[in-house]
């Protein structure tokens, strides 16, 4: 019997995934989470960024720049600009600070799941690792003893992220 076109028989070769449990999900929900708000904010801010050159303002780079000239931006371009386009202007910037503050929401979560798991703190121990890659290094392995060694455990990882950037 033939495989369906298109499929290759390394696409067939079994993936080493550790089964998690529904704390490790749930932590790796919140990191999706964090990621889209980060890509929403920063949609928002180069959108808002653009609308306004649109208009003439320009604004050094970094969203604080733009959020701290915004108002000034507004109160020079007030007479050339519709009120109900300044009135748009201003809720997308509230967007944005609502979007930092939904993304801090997210990280006081995890800092939460990462107090009350032992291996997260054992891990956020070793110098220069924080409290995202701890958190997502354990929710991603599942159970530690899944792996022979911690070549088997990068390899895993590096088999994840080959898989993940596919499609």
């Amino acid at each position: 019997m033939r495989a369906p076109f298109g499929w290759r028989f390394n696409n067939l070769a079994p993936k080493c995934v550790g089964v998690k449990t529904l704390d490790q999900q749930a932590t790796l929900t919140l990191h999706r989470q964090r990621e889209l708000l980060m890509k929403m904010k920063v949609m928002q801010t180069n959108g808002l960024r653009g609308l306004l050159y649109e208009f003439g303002a320009t604004f050094a780079r970094g969203k604080k720049a733009l959020l701290g000239e915004f108002e000034v931006a507004l109160e020079v371009f007030a007479h050339s600009i519709p009120q109900y386009v300044t009135d748009s202007l201003r809720e997308q910037a509230q967007r944005i600070k609502k979007l930092d503050e939904d993304i801090k929401a997210i990280q006081q979560r995890l800092a939460q799941r990462l107090r009350a798991d032992a291996d997260m703190l054992r891990v956020a121990q070793i110098p220069g690792v924080g409290l995202l890659t701890a958190t997502t290094a354990i929710a991603t392995m599942g159970p530690a003893s899944a792996f022979k060694s911690g070549r088997n455990l990068c390899l895993a990882g590096a088999q994840a992220a080959r898989y993940g950037r596919q499609g």
